[in-house]
């Protein structure tokens, strides 16, 4: 603890120098006049800690406040320790100065006392003293009457600061009152044999390591002070003698608590914490604790991101995210700038840190740039993963794409109307119509199918439908189109599947039969993908291309004669483009009216 040695009610400022660290130096007044050093030097003073002073950036600094216009009265003191020429080495603005030599400025004059000399020799208290009728000059104590000088009237005040060690080539200063009387011999020479301050520094804090994580977690009681305590000091240190100052100093905090965070795995630290008091003293240092490290708390490694274009979306895979600890998330961020810091603004998607793949749907047609983040258990978010682009055409339009759509909601007869708006109606062989997912539907048995001829390719196609399978031990077929084709059951996997050319893709489980199953397979000129339920199921690669002919859609089996064992199909649609998930999604909710 620190506190005032003094409660003298004309102490207008009181410097002890006793922070030992940092640029404040701290007025035990109460009046709030504290200073400034850019580049203090701590050492050893006449009471505890002192002050170097000199250079042009270890000059103390205060600035001008009201409580520093003493002007019917004025007591300067302090303890100088000179080691060299030292002319002034206090002085407030142009309104009085002391050192070798000395004087004060009343009425608009100056008035200057006779030089000192030379004032290097050790330890020396120096104090300028004016009670309005005289102004003395007393040293260590001791006043003489060549040392003063006959003066009258208030003391002429500027704006200028209070400045310790305006012009000293070198000297410690400890113990600087500033008063606004003028003390009397006997009250000098008792503030010569007391400290500004009487230094009670803060208890060393009992600090202790938890090495359960496998990391080092300091945590400490808090430590108490008149003053308060302000912060705590870490100290990484390799043995108990280890010095404790700014070189092994590792961070400051506020709370009780302190982890290393990244350090080398395996390797052995060693820590003290220090208590600072609100004037910057510290305490003693706690004992050396530690302990190795097993699992440092290192910030991720984010995932690589690979973008894969179609129309209006993006299959992204990620790689390569790491942490000692485990990844819990991964950020997949989106820009329509190179140059982007990720931000709730390009959040895109949010996922496990175990994701591999995902899909990004897109507005607009346009060039879009990527990067990820990752986040550990600790919470822990890694640095911005390397950016990359990739141009994505627009979504595909859902009213001007429909080439044909089927609800199916006849009841009767062999006529197939289209809900596209663009007159292809179809026609149904031996049809049973029952009822469907919405209104009626139509269901295969022996010799039945359907038909909708000149539905020409242009390259890319959707197929969709609401499905019933009764058995799904035979291979059935529910849509196929231009070549591309769409089953509830494939052999030899009983599962769901869709095919074009050299491209295969097979579900990953067999439907449930008498049970309505949406299905839909897209295929873009070079991929084939299947949704079960709106779901993704699969991929896969195609290059051969759709047919130019046969031109038509057909539902439920393309050749005449078989049976698909009572299926009912209902709500098909067709496309000229390969619909995103997010669309395959929105029709299959949306009754074909």
């Amino acid at each position: 603890m620190a506190t005032p040695a003094s409660a003298d009610a004309d102490l207008v400022a009181a410097y002890g120098m006793e922070e030992g660290s940092g640029t404040t130096v701290h007025d035990l007044s109460g009046n709030g006049n504290d200073g400034t050093v850019a580049n203090p030097q701590w050492v050893d003073g006449k009471y505890g800690k002192g002050l170097r002073i000199g250079e042009l950036d270890q000059i103390l600094t205060v600035p001008d406040a009201p409580s520093l216009r003493t002007s019917g009265g004025l007591t300067v003191e302090a303890w100088i320790k000179p080691d060299g020429y030292c002319p002034i080495f206090a002085a407030k603005g142009n309104s009085y100065w002391m050192g070798e030599t000395w004087g004060v400025r009343t009425g608009g004059q100056d008035h200057d006392g006779e030089s000192t000399g030379d004032l290097s020799g050790g330890w020396l208290h120096l104090a300028l003293v004016y009670d309005g009728s005289t102004l003395r000059y007393v040293l260590d104590g001791l006043y003489r009457a060549s040392e003063a000088l006959p003066v009258t009237g208030a003391v002429d005040y500027d704006s200028g600061p209070l400045k310790i060690g305006q012009s000293c080539s070198d000297a410690i200063v400890d113990e600087v009152r500033v008063y606004r009387r003028g003390l009397t011999d006997e009250e000098l020479q008792q503030d010569m044999l007391k400290a500004v301050v009487v230094d009670e520094r803060p208890m060393a804090p009992a600090a202790s390591a938890d090495l359960s994580t496998g990391t080092i977690q300091l945590s400490w009681p808090a430590a108490s002070d008149d003053h308060g305590i302000s912060a705590y000091e870490i100290h990484q240190v390799a043995y108990p003698e280890d010095p404790v100052d700014a070189l092994s100093l590792v961070a400051t905090v506020t709370g009780l608590t302190w982890t290393p965070g990244c350090v080398y795995r395996n390797a052995i630290y060693q820590y003290r914490v220090v208590a600072l008091d609100t004037l910057g003293q510290p305490s003693q240092p706690s004992e050396m604790v530690g302990g190795r490290v097993t699992k440092p708390d290192c910030p991720p490694t984010a995932p690589t991101v690979t973008v894969y274009p179609h129309d209006g979306w993006a299959q992204v895979r990620l790689s390569g995210a790491y942490d000692e600890r485990g990844v819990t998330e991964v950020q997949l961020h989106r820009s329509a700038t190179r140059a982007f810091t990720p931000s709730a603004a390009t959040l895109v998607a949010r996922v496990a840190g175990t994701t591999t793949e995902l899909t990004d749907h897109v507005p607009a047609r346009a060039t879009y740039y990527y990067a990820t983040l990752a986040v550990d258990t600790t919470g822990n978010v890694s640095t911005r993963s390397a950016v990359v682009s990739a141009f994505i055409e627009a979504p595909p339009n859902l009213q001007t794409t429909l080439v044909g759509a089927y609800g199916l909601n006849e009841g009767t007869g062999t006529a197939l109307g289209d809900s596209s708006g663009r007159g292809h109606t179809g026609t149904a062989t031996n049809p049973s119509w029952v009822s469907g997912k919405y209104g009626t539907a139509l269901a295969f048995g022996y010799a039945a199918t359907a038909i909708v001829p000149n539905l020409t390719s242009q390259g890319k196609v959707t197929l969709s439908a609401w499905v019933k399978p009764k058995t799904n031990a035979r291979r059935l077929e529910a849509l196929s189109r231009n070549g591309f084709f769409m089953y509830v059951a494939d052999w030899p996997d009983d599962a769901p599947s869709a095919w074009v050319g050299n491209g295969h893709v097979v579900g990953l489980q067999v439907l449930p039969v008498d049970t309505w199953t949406h299905l839909a397979a897209t295929y873009d000129g070079s991929q084939i993908r299947l949704y079960v339920n709106g779901q993704p199921v699969g991929y896969a690669g195609s290059t051969n291309g759709l047919y130019s002919d046969p031109d038509r859609l057909v539902i439920g089996q393309d050749y005449p004669y078989g049976s698909l064992n009572g299926m009912v199909i209902d709500e098909v649609r067709t496309y000229d483009a390969a619909l995103t998930p997010e669309q395959i999604k929105s029709i299959m909710t949306a009754p074909i009216g």
